[in-house]
């Protein structure tokens, strides 16, 4: 089915080096320097950090 979609041309299948795979932060284990960095290319922050900024 997926196939039938590039074939189309409704779905364009891009390659992702590893380094920047963001995927990987939720399927492996990372170290702390490779998290913080996938984390920020998804716009997350730590929420206890952003809490405690604010006050609470």
């Amino acid at each position: 089915m997926i196939a039938e979609f590039v074939d189309d041309g409704a779905l364009i299948v891009k390659y992702v080096s590893t380094t920047e795979n963001v995927a990987d932060i939720f399927t492996k284990a990372l170290g702390p320097q490779r998290f913080e960095y996938l984390r920020e290319k998804l716009s997350m922050e730590n929420v206890l950090t952003a809490w405690e900024s604010r006050g609470a």
